[in-house]
């Protein structure tokens, strides 16, 4: 009966141009690590494996969420740290800087301290 059915519903489709099924790409290529730990770590540990997730298979890049810098490290006081968010970007092509500041980083720019 079920066959019956669907060999009557296929006459419908005769004829008609059906749209092709193609499997989009997919967020699922980025890998992920993370620790936590009650001393002080070098960057090293993060950046290790973060080199695998240079690029997620996708072309949209990777990134790391990271807590618990040291002031020093980054030469600025701990209220700014404390108090501020920190965008740091790696570019493979040095000339897309000014491209990536403008469209990226500029317009969400918050005023200095």
């Amino acid at each position: 009966m079920i066959e019956k059915i669907i060999e009557s519903r296929g006459k419908l489709i005769n004829g008609l141009s059906l749209p092709s099924v193609k499997k989009a790409e997919e967020e699922s290529g980025c890998g992920v690590v993370g620790f936590a730990c009650s001393v002080p770590v070098s960057g090293r540990h993060i950046f290790e494996p973060s080199i695998r997730m240079h690029n997620r298979g996708n072309g949209k890049g990777g990134e790391i969420a990271a807590v618990g810098f040291e002031p020093e490290q980054l030469g600025v006081s701990r209220k700014i740290l404390d108090s501020n968010y920190l965008l740091q970007v790696a570019l493979i092509d040095t000339r897309a800087r000014k491209e990536v500041e403008a469209s990226c980083i500029t317009l969400y720019a918050c005023p200095r301290p």
